[in-house]
């Protein structure tokens, strides 16, 4: 029987929200951030932080790292992929 793997989800808080993105997929891949590939490849960070900081209302979806990274105005949750 195949495990599954679950969600986890994290408040932003306080920290920049490109580290809060790092340090949320690091955790679930049990990882440094220093073994995660750059998040630039992936999306763009100050792009991402504007449409975060600025509406209330937005929620956005990327892949990245093995996983599927799901994010708010104050929450990220990171989806880990089923590896192929």
């Amino acid at each position: 029987m195949e495990q599954q793997q679950s969600s986890h989800c994290y408040q932003i808080g306080e920290k920049e929200i490109i580290v809060a993105f790092t340090d949320a997929v690091a955790s679930v891949q049990e990882k440094s951030v220093d073994e995660l590939p750059p998040l630039y490849e992936w999306v763009d960070g100050e792009a991402l932080a504007s449409l975060l900081n600025h509406q209330s209302d937005v929620r956005i979806c990327f892949e990245y790292a093995g996983t599927e990274v799901e994010a708010t105005q104050n929450m990220i949750c990171v989806h880990p992929q089923e590896p192929s």
